[in-house]
């Protein structure tokens, strides 16, 4: 900032167009750098919602094998699913926050979806932790990216692909 004597003799201040245009152009590569970064994250949020998924089957598997009745996990549309009680169809209770076994990727893992021809999967787990429903593989998708959840038939091995 540099100091200009007026034309009535009083000091103005003020910025001149060469510093003007460095804050401009440093401001356009922060810019860059930021929309660069947040363009990662697409792949972080389908990361984590794959093992959120996987981590859900493997608790609907758990429960099956400590309870003896049937649990699962239902695919209700293209951003939901839900851990449930074959025999009740309740809604089982999340052990960390005792609210209900509900998945919404839109609150937690935005642009994550259920591939179309997955969205009617329920899969199931008897009492020895074996999927009822045979193997089974849900694709999740953000964008043209993709991870798969694969239960194996007769082992109930849950993995991601």
């Amino acid at each position: 900032m540099q100091w200009r004597q007026g034309l009535l003799g009083r000091n103005q201040s003020g910025f001149t167009l060469v510093e003007l245009m460095i804050v401009v152009v440093l401001l356009s590569i922060l810019a860059i750098f930021v929309t660069q970064n947040t363009s990662g994250l697409q792949g972080v949020n389908l990361g984590a919602a794959s093992k959120k998924m996987q981590s859900d089957l493997r608790y609907a598997q758990n429960l099956a094998m400590t309870t003896g009745d049937s649990h699962g996990l239902q695919v209700l549309g293209p951003t939901t699913y839900r851990i449930y009680n074959v025999v009740t169809n309740a809604v089982v209770e999340s052990p960390y926050d005792h609210e209900p076994m509900t998945e919404n990727f839109v609150e937690d893992y935005l642009g994550v979806n259920v591939d179309v021809a997955d969205q009617a999967v329920d899969i199931r787990f008897n009492a020895y932790g074996q999927p009822t429903t045979g193997a089974e593989t849900i694709q999740l998708e953000i964008g043209s990216d993709a991870m798969s959840v694969q239960v194996t038939a007769t082992s109930g091995f849950v993995s991601i692909l």
